[in-house]
């Protein structure tokens, strides 16, 4: 079976979430810039299920899902769904549009106090990817963000994935290493940041990194695996700028991306690996990201990565390794 990635949403999600739908007010929270709140949109090709998801940062706060013919229900993470916090047992349940029409302003009481909550508690931690993901750029515009892409079966996503991550693996070997290269990961996982088009009609694979976090040296590694994985989407997916296109149209439609920009994805598609980091990242991280960029080079590994580092509000600059 083919390599798949496919987030376009069902028309009823659609229209739930549309000005007018009883779900419209995720997309003013999802907008709004406040609290890093920011909405995505998690269709699944091949399933039933299709969901809205409202973030504070990396946390989800409220899933929103479809199913066709049976209706929405609304789900969230058990440190969520208290009785102090607002929340009712019968949202877990699928219900048409008009009963939730009735009760959706209950589930605007139940995030104006989670949102608050899981912003005072987590938001660092996701501040950096939300910005990045929330800022008004010309160059680019973000339509996904945890994007992966899958496989048919865990056989098959093993096998694929490890001969896509071996000649990076590999070359991660290195003799009389110091002892901070110990911790170089031996194994890659397959979910990217971020997901975003450029006014070049490239996909861009985008790694983020906070300031603090200690695998930045290793995220050229990372995000060029990330890219490899689309990149073999792309090559086994014919029609894949039309599902990335689609994706895109979908976000505009609900107000969701940012600026008047009007590009799209090109075709044949080209995938750009893209690493972001925190500003505030200290000299000793970025001196070992620059070790690593070495080293790679020094083994045969062409590292064509565009590297930036990012403000506060997500703009990003290009940095120089």
């Amino acid at each position: 079976m083919a390599i798949a990635y496919d987030r376009r949403v069902p028309d009823a999600l659609l229209d739930a979430l549309a000005p007018g739908g009883f779900a419209h007010s995720l997309v003013e929270y999802g907008r709004s810039g406040a609290f890093a709140l920011d909405l995505q949109l998690r269709g699944y090709a091949g399933k039933n299920g299709h969901w809205a998801t409202l973030y504070v940062g990396l946390t989800k706060v409220l899933d929103l899902n479809y199913l066709p013919a049976k209706g929405f229900r609304l789900g969230a993470h058990s440190t969520y769904r208290t009785d102090q916090n607002g929340w009712h047992a019968t949202w877990e349940k699928r219900h048409d549009d008009a009963w939730w029409t009735q009760r959706w302003g209950d589930v605007e009481d139940y995030l104006e106090i989670v949102i608050v909550t899981v912003g005072h508690r987590h938001l660092k931690e996701g501040a950096v990817q939300s910005a990045i993901c929330g800022f008004d750029s010309p160059d680019r515009v973000i339509i996904d963000r945890e994007a992966s892409v899958t496989f048919g079966s865990s056989g098959e996503r093993d096998t694929k994935t490890q001969a896509i991550a071996a000649p990076l693996l590999s070359a991660l070997d290195r003799h009389g290493a110091p002892a901070w290269w110990k911790s170089h990961p031996t194994s890659l996982g397959g979910e990217c940041d971020a997901l975003a088009i450029d006014s070049a009609g490239r996909v861009l694979a985008i790694e983020i990194k906070p300031a603090d976090a200690s695998t930045l040296p290793w995220a050229l590694v990372q995000v060029m695996h990330y890219a490899n994985l689309f990149r073999a989407w792309t090559e086994e997916q014919p029609h894949a700028s039309h599902v990335l296109n689609g994706m895109l149209r979908q976000r505009r439609s609900l107000g969701l991306t940012l600026g008047g920009a009007t590009f799209g994805a090109g075709s044949p598609l080209t995938v750009r690996p893209v690493l972001a980091f925190d500003r505030r990242a200290t000299q000793t991280a970025r001196a070992r990201l620059k070790e690593v960029h070495d080293h790679l080079t020094a083994k045969g590994i062409v590292v064509d990565v565009d590297v930036y580092e990012a403000n506060r509000v997500g703009r990003l600059d290009p940095y120089q390794l």
